[in-house]
C-alpha cells in the first residue's frame, strides 16, 4: 500500500515517517540541497511512554 504520493517536500513529514517506519524523527531541510532530511530522534526525546504505533504496516512512501 502507498501511504502518500507527491513531492518529497509535501509528503515527507515526521508523522508519516513515524506511521510507516515506526521511527521517531525530525524532518529538516538539508543545508546544502534544501531537500527533506530525516534525522532520528534520541530515545529520551520521544513520547513519555516510548511507544511508536503504526510501525511495519506495509505502507510505502512515493515521491517524485
Amino acid at each position: 500500500m502507498v501511504a502518500a504520493t507527491g513531492s518529497p517536500q509535501d509528503v515527507l513529514t515526521e508523522e508519516l515517517v513515524t506511521d510507516v517506519y515506526g521511527l521517531a524523527c525530525r524532518v529538516l531541510p538539508d543545508p546544502e540541497t534544501g531537500t527533506p532530511m530525516v534525522v532520528p530522534r534520541r530515545p529520551d526525546r520521544m513520547a513519555a511512554d516510548g511507544a511508536v504505533e503504526g510501525a511495519g504496516d506495509g505502507r510505502s512512501v512515493a515521491g517524485g
